[in-house]
């Protein structure tokens, strides 16, 4: 008998018991048998024999299979075939057959194994949390010093650069057992970095001869992170596409870089009436995002918070105080098709403030009927991906996918609650929510309409950037 490894559910199992005999041999009968779980011995489970005209299945047979096909002797003259269907875990265990020939002592095969397999699933959830687990070992059924109560310590603000932090993923991982490994997807590379877990438990699933594993991942976050997604996926021989899921973006929190000022025009000197003006480039990063105040001939009174300061070389020194958030706030995000008008205006609030309200305002035609408004959020392709629509067709709005990830919940008011605007409105704004925002009108028998993007600003505290320098006329 050869060895079978298959898919719990599988149909169609044989068991084949092949065999040859010298040229004078009469075969009298071959039986089945499997190891019994009680008394680890070999039961009979069915038999073929030339005593009786349909092969028989024998109780502990039907204990396990239920039903199956036996061949007969004489269908073939060196093979009979067990069959039956439904892979189950209970399947799994030694087999083998015995052959009986006139006048001579019956002939056991060697056992074979029949392997029962499960198919992994999609990892369950993966966090980020506060508690380390114990990273001394690697092997499974390691501690787990990360108890239930420990979800709670789940990373829920902005994480400061340095800190080591633990990601935690668990899931169903089939059987073999798969194992999980860890890839983190930063912004500023193309191929994301692999990591192998730090910490890992396994444990059978009752009654489904498969197994449930949980990794640790525990690394220490730099600027580089911050963006950045982690993602757990099931590495087994049975993983099909798409065996992974993706944390949360890491909001890393982290100081300002010293800062760069470049010139333009770039040389030495400057000759008063024919270089009418220069420009001073001031190039930083952070996170909360900084503010830049430049300052002139002293280090009290700040003359401009541009990132781009144009200073006269004449002796009258212009500044500008507008930031380049203020700016676009005076952009028009307005789209018109023919007398329908479809708008949303840019927004810019301080982190962590409550009841942002994003806002679809429109006018449209005297004979027009409104069947529904989209909206959209750009992401880190700069796609927009539908996060939200308020229809006819739905008695309450919804909140798409996208818009759960980046809002956890919002209110979407209905189109029955006003005939010009629809509001999405959330609470807790993160660094995450910066983005651009549009939003889709769709009217009956005509192609929708879409705004023109608008911006969300995340204002944070800022840090006073001192630069001394001097410029001469």
């Amino acid at each position: 008998m050869t060895n079978i490894s298959e898919v719990i559910g599988t149909n169609d199992i044989k068991l084949k018991c092949s065999y040859t005999t010298d040229p004078n041999d009469r075969v009298s009968g071959v039986t089945f048998l499997a190891v019994n779980d009680t008394t680890d011995k070999f039961d009979a489970i069915a038999e073929s024999t030339v005593f009786s005209s349909q092969p028989e299945l024998f109780a502990y047979g039907v204990y396990l299979f239920g039903s199956a096909n036996i061949t007969k002797l004489s269908d073939s003259s060196s093979e009979v075939v067990l069959t039956f269907n439904n892979l189950k875990c209970n399947h799994e265990r030694n087999y083998r057959c015995a052959l009986s020939v006139h006048n001579t002592v019956q002939t056991n095969s060697e056992p074979m194994i029949l392997f029962v397999q499960v198919l992994p699933s999609k990892p369950e959830h993966i966090l980020i949390i506060k508690t380390q687990v114990d990273v001394s070992t690697t092997i499974a059924n390691a501690v787990d010093s990360t108890s239930t109560s420990s979800d709670n310590e789940k990373v829920k603000s902005g994480i400061i650069e340095g800190v080591n932090i633990t990601v935690k993923c668990s899931g169903n991982v089939g059987k073999p057992a798969g194992i999980f490994t860890f890839q983190v997807l930063r912004m500023d590379s193309i191929r994301p970095t692999t990591y192998d877990a730090t910490t890992t438990k396994i444990e059978e699933i009752p009654g489904n001869c498969s197994y449930y594993r949980t990794s640790y991942l525990t690394f220490q976050v730099t600027s580089k992170d911050n963006q950045a997604m982690i993602r757990c996926a099931v590495v087994s021989p049975l993983a099909g596409e798409d065996m992974y899921i993706d944390s949360e973006q890491l909001e890393v929190k982290y100081h300002v870089n010293m800062p760069t000022v470049t010139k333009h025009p770039d040389k030495q000197e400057y000759i008063v009436g024919v270089d009418t003006s220069i420009t001073l480039t001031c190039t930083g990063d952070g996170n909360p995002k900084p503010i830049y105040r430049w300052y002139k001939e002293n280090q009290y009174d700040f003359i401009s918070t541009e990132v781009n300061e144009a200073k006269s070389t004449t002796p009258r020194t212009t500044c500008s105080n507008e930031t380049p958030e203020e700016r676009e706030l005076k952009s028009d995000n307005t789209v018109k098709t023919n007398s329908r008008v479809i708008r949303m205006t840019n927004i810019s609030e301080v982190i962590g403030t409550n009841d942002i309200k994003l806002r679809c305002s429109y006018t449209t035609d005297l004979n027009d009927r409104v069947i529904g408004v989209s909206f959209f959020a750009a992401n880190v392709s700069d796609n927009y991906v539908n996060i939200a629509e308020s229809t006819v067709f739905s008695s309450q709005p919804e909140l798409l996918p996208y818009g759960v990830y980046l809002f956890g919940s919002a209110n979407i008011t209905k189109l029955s609650d006003s005939p010009s605007e629809v509001v999405l409105t959330f609470n807790n704004l993160k660094c995450m929510h910066e983005r651009k925002y549009r939003c889709m009108l769709a009217v009956h028998n005509t192609a929708p309409t879409a705004s023109a993007p608008m911006q969300l600003f995340v204002k944070g505290k800022y840090m006073i950037v001192k630069l001394a320098g001097a410029i001469k006329y």
